[in-house]
């Protein structure tokens, strides 16, 4: 049998002029069952079922905490939260994008919970056994109860459905760089679940629907992924209206994505669509509030942890000659010097050993190696906890640095950054970032900066609270090592 990953499958006619073609990965070759809806269902299906056990067990919690009897009528609410949530668009999300994350959703289930508290308290006032009983604070305890348990219950729900779910099967709209482009993204992104089985062009899904229909129920595919870069708008927007009737889910990669990113409000003048970009400098009173958080978070952290800075400190002291802390030079906000701490990791005068290793770097652009030979036994517990990083935090005090933002560079990795990517330096650097989540030893010094400056154009309070809620579960699960 030829391997699919070799040949090509014509989508036109010899008559016809156009030369697109599809292209079919070997994965093409694993037989795929019928799920398309069924597959979206059964998510709808477990999230639906999550979020009224979810609110169940919120609720019997708070009036145990608050001591107030457990009311049956009050439960009723819990019958409200499945059209609270479709009427929220919390059930049909997940059909229209790759990366089903929970965290996006954390604003909606605050008002989901609200909303659901509002419901109990009218239920307990109508028929309830104590009407008028629901205190603000046990209306407190219900939101905040309610929105933990929502967050919980929709994460476990679409890890089950992942793990008995087949990833989802895509196909390029584009040009070979586009197609390796989101490979390689995909591959950075293993909890996304898709796979990208074949290309095709714009002008194939034109002038030829019909066969690329066909391709797509031959190799049940689940998705287009639609890249319009270096086309014309019109036939992209002919290629869409086309695909549209496909009943595949489509997505579109916007062509300026990487200038842009999510930075934009949505407008309309007479019929015609706009979108407004916001600045990529940030106001006085933003800044105001992302040092205030910087230095309320870095404050209260190193008076908890102090004991175990110290304990850290003698074990690696007791483990190899030289100091506990490394200081390093980096290059901070506005292109600024800045001497940055980290617990010392490696053997002491490590850095004049680099040149040696440069030839194994595993990075583009970065000096990094997964399985570096100077570090020391306490180093690579350290390094695999992310406790070396914890130092930092004195950085985030002094200002020097922020809890999120772009990464801190050596002057040597800095100088390789030039043109509108050097806005990256208008924002304090982090200690975690979008950087961080990718893994910092995968990702090449050219798509760290492009995060850095889409970090930069579309920064929010909110932005950098579910970068610090990602990076938790991303150290402790070691998935940047």
């Amino acid at each position: 049998m030829p391997r699919l990953a070799d040949a090509s499958i014509p989508l036109v006619s010899r008559d016809d002029a156009v030369t697109s073609e599809m292209v079919l990965h070997e994965t093409a070759l694993v037989p795929a069952p019928e799920r398309g809806p069924g597959r979206d269902s059964l998510l709808r299906r477990s999230l639906a079922v999550g979020d009224v056990l979810a609110v169940l067990l919120a609720y019997t919690v708070a009036f145990e905490l608050t001591g107030r009897p457990l009311d049956r009528w009050t439960l009723l609410a819990a019958l409200f939260v499945a059209p609270v949530n479709k009427l929220l668009g919390l059930y049909d999300r997940d059909a229209h994008v790759l990366n089903k994350t929970t965290i996006d959703e954390l604003p909606k289930l605050f008002d989901s919970a609200v909303v659901l508290a509002f419901v109990a308290a009218g239920v307990n006032d109508l028929v309830g056994a104590q009407p008028g009983s629901l205190s603000a604070r046990v209306l407190l305890a219900l939101v905040l109860l309610t929105t933990g348990a929502l967050v919980a219950s929709r994460v476990l729900s679409r890890r089950f459905v992942r793990s008995i779910a087949a990833d989802e099967r895509c196909i390029v709209v584009g040009d070979d760089d586009a197609s390796e482009s989101l490979r390689r993204k995909l591959a950075l992104s293993p909890t996304v679940g898709a796979t990208i089985v074949g290309r095709t062009s714009i002008d194939a899904c034109r002038r030829s629907d019909r066969d690329v229909r066909e391709a797509i129920a031959q190799y049940s595919v689940d998705r287009l992924l639609v890249c319009p870069q270096g086309h014309d708008p019109d036939e992209v927007s002919d290629a869409i209206r086309a695909i549209r009737s496909f009943r595949v889910k489509i997505s579109v990669v916007p062509p300026i994505a990487d200038t842009i990113g999510a930075a934009i409000e949505r407008d309309q003048v007479s019929g015609t669509d706009l979108v407004g970009l916001k600045d990529t400098q940030l106001s006085s009173s933003s800044r105001a509030v992302k040092r205030t958080l910087d230095i309320f978070v870095a404050g209260t952290a190193l008076i908890l942890l102090a004991p175990a800075m110290l304990a850290v400190a003698i074990a690696i002291r007791l483990d190899s000659a030289g100091p506990a802390f490394y200081r390093q030079r980096r290059i901070g906000r506005d292109g600024l010097p800045f001497v940055m701490l980290k617990f010392r990791t490696m053997v002491d005068g490590a850095d004049r050993q680099q040149a040696a290793l440069r030839e194994h770097n595993e990075s583009v652009g970065l000096f990094k190696l997964a399985e570096d030979p100077r570090i020391t036994r306490v180093g690579h517990f350290l390094r695999r906890t992310s406790v070396d990083e914890v130092p930092q935090l004195f950085n985030v005090l002094r200002g020097d640095m922020s809890l999120v933002g772009p990464r801190p560079l050596v002057p040597d990795e800095d100088e390789n950054i030039c043109g509108w990517y050097r806005r990256r330096s208008q924002i304090t650097p982090g200690m975690t970032g979008a950087w961080q989540l990718h893994g910092p030893v995968r990702i090449p010094l050219d798509e760290m900066v492009k995060l850095d400056y889409t970090y930069v154009a579309t920064w929010s309070i909110w932005a950098d609270l579910k970068i610090l809620s990602q990076t938790v579960p991303h150290v402790l699960g070691r998935r940047g090592l």
